[in-house]
């Protein structure tokens, strides 16, 4: 089916409420009565700073046997031969601002296990009232945790599980490099299962209580900022820290994927490599910042376009911008680099916090919760799409009309049927996808060759993942199940139909299982309609769905998602 190339407009979409989540605590155990200020108490002021390479420092001092916390502030610069040595630290920050005297645990904590120490903490060391320092010190941030002897990372007060699941993280860390070492795989769901293997491989049972203080561990506020990531990427020995005790990131970075990926990116940017800004930013949803604003900022100096040479005026952190411009001003500079990768990442409407964002434009402060297509989480595991690659990225914009966005787009067909979402079991959701499409048709000919519709349906599941010889006898067993019984189940499938299981689990989910007027077959996000239009947007490596606006515009839409749609995902069209 031919496409019809026209330029569309992709427009604001219309609103949906939703309440705000709370962003977590700065110390989970602040002493109460530390945060009680005398009224006669003077108030910190701040001196400005000398040059543009200055910065503050914060000197704990010796208590000298008082239950008092003391400290005096300092000003150092980077541009010095020499700048005392120093720590930095990474912890969660409230979501409104702290007093400026306080006492929180960590520093009484960490003023027991030494003598005076100087330590620099964002907070206090900015003068968080002043915009322009602000923006200064963010820009320098990345050499200020470089020069740092160590980057504490406060993970808050320990519990009574704490100690044990540290034990844990070493012993799946000892394990994860033993398999590394001898090029086994992994082990399957079938492996934890199984109380022999676990004790031979010297980790508890897979229903132990133990597993649950780990995800509570893991799940802690401090795991999940967006700051972490520049931190912990560019300091030279980054390291937890809880009460007393205090552990190397190095030494457990195979315990869980949270760590492994921190300290990837840790790995590549001590060897100088740079990741795009659009995959940092596809990668790093789902941590979080009391500032929507910082899920940009506190990635800027990673990304290879994040280089002081090459960082163009919309990309500098400012914090006189709103959120909106924010994150309209990096989908804009992205989209110019000619790349629509970034338009992958708008998540369903109804999972947006921000829904005064134009369409076209991601809400970076949520966490995304299908899988984003053209950017798998492992590079080579998942087909690279080239749907409308080999166009050239055709923009029009206008700070005139900031929500109008202008894109040359080439029309495929419209949504004539529509499953429901991905159930919570995959057999559920494969019988009633299965109920909607007619295997007996053909499937639109692809490249001049007619398709068969099973084949389609099965491959689009999974994204038509480039894993042929693997899923070749799932596949055989899949066709005589379609044609033979009138519910698909996955039960008793062999170790290829647990693998398209997870893959299944991973592409379809939070997804909708889609026909267009031409037969074609596709998952769409979840508030896809009936009649909704599926294009191809010029220079895109995937598809996506847009509902036409009525707007006094010719062409109007707006984006619903992006779609897999089997058959134009390789520039067929």
């Amino acid at each position: 089916m031919p496409c019809q190339r026209k330029s569309i407009t992709i427009s604001a979409q219309s609103a949906f409420k939703r309440e705000p989540i709370s962003a977590s605590e700065i110390f989970t155990n602040v002493n109460s009565q530390g945060l009680q200020i005398p009224q006669d108490a003077p108030r910190l002021t701040y001196q400005s700073l000398a040059s543009s390479t200055s910065f503050r420092l914060l000197q704990i001092l010796s208590d000298g046997g008082q239950d008092i916390l003391r400290c005096r502030m300092f000003n150092a610069d980077l541009a010095a031969q020499e700048t005392p040595q120093y720590i930095t630290l990474s912890y969660t920050w409230h979501e409104k601002s702290l007093p400026k005297t306080f006492r929180p645990n960590f520093l009484q904590n960490y003023r027991k296990t030494t003598r005076e120490r100087i330590i620099w903490i964002d907070q206090i060391c900015i003068n968080q009232d002043d915009k322009d320092e602000c923006v200064q010190q963010i820009g320098q941030m990345c050499e200020i945790y470089q020069r740092a002897s160590m980057d504490l990372f406060w993970i808050g007060e320990p519990d009574e599980n704490t100690e044990a699941v540290m034990d844990l993280l070493v012993s799946l860390d000892r394990l994860e490099t033993s398999l590394l070492a001898s090029g086994l795989p992994r082990p399957g769901i079938n492996a934890l299962l199984n109380p022999i293997y676990m004790r031979s491989v010297g980790l508890p049972e897979y229903h132990a209580p133990i597993w649950a203080s780990l995800m509570q561990f893991i799940s802690r506020a401090a795991f999940q900022r967006a700051w972490i990531i520049q931190e912990v990427a560019v300091s030279q020995n980054p390291a937890l820290f809880c009460r007393l005790a205090a552990t190397f990131l190095a030494e457990i970075s195979g315990a869980a994927g949270f760590i492994t990926g921190m300290m990837n990116c840790h790995a590549r940017h001590q060897q100088g490599e740079y990741q795009s800004l659009d995959l940092l930013l596809a990668s790093t949803r789902r941590f979080k910042a009391t500032k929507p604003v910082d899920k940009i900022f506190a990635l800027i100096n990673l990304a290879e376009s994040g280089r002081r040479e090459a960082l163009p005026p919309s990309l500098r952190p400012d914090y006189r911008k709103s959120v909106v411009e924010v994150f309209r001003d990096v989908t804009l500079h992205l989209i110019s680099q000619g790349s629509l990768d970034t338009l992958s990442g708008i998540e369903d409407v109804r999972f947006r916090h921000l829904h005064q964002l134009s369409s076209w434009v991601p809400d970076y402060s949520v966490h995304q919760v299908a899988s984003i297509l053209c950017m798998p989480p492992r590079p080579g595991s998942l087909t690279l799409y080239a749907a409308a690659v080999g166009r050239d990225v055709r923009l029009q914009y206008s700070p005139a009309d900031p929500d109008i966005l202008k894109l040359s787009a080439y029309k495929v067909d419209k949504i004539s049927k529509i499953c429901p979402m991905a159930e919570q079991t995959i057999q559920l959701t494969l019988e009633n996808w299965a109920n909607m499409i007619d295997f007996s048709a053909p499937y639109p000919s692809i490249n001049g060759e007619a398709g068969s519709m099973i084949d389609a349906f099965w491959r689009t599941l999974i994204g038509n993942i480039d894993w042929t010889h693997k899923f070749a006898a799932f596949a055989l067993q899949a066709r005589e199940e379609l044609r033979d019984a009138d519910i698909v189940s996955p039960g008793g499938l062999n170790q290829d139909g647990e693998l398209y299981e997870c893959t299944m689990h991973h592409v379809s989910w939070y997804r909708r299982l889609f026909v267009t007027n031409g037969g074609y077959i596709g998952l769409a996000p979840p508030s896809a309609q009936l009649g909704d239009e599926v294009v191809l947007l010029s220079g895109g490596r995937v598809p996506f769905v847009v509902r036409k606006r009525n707007l006094n515009i010719q062409e109007c839409y707006s984006i619903v998602g992006e779609a897999y749609v089997h058959g134009i995902m390789d520039g067929e069209l």
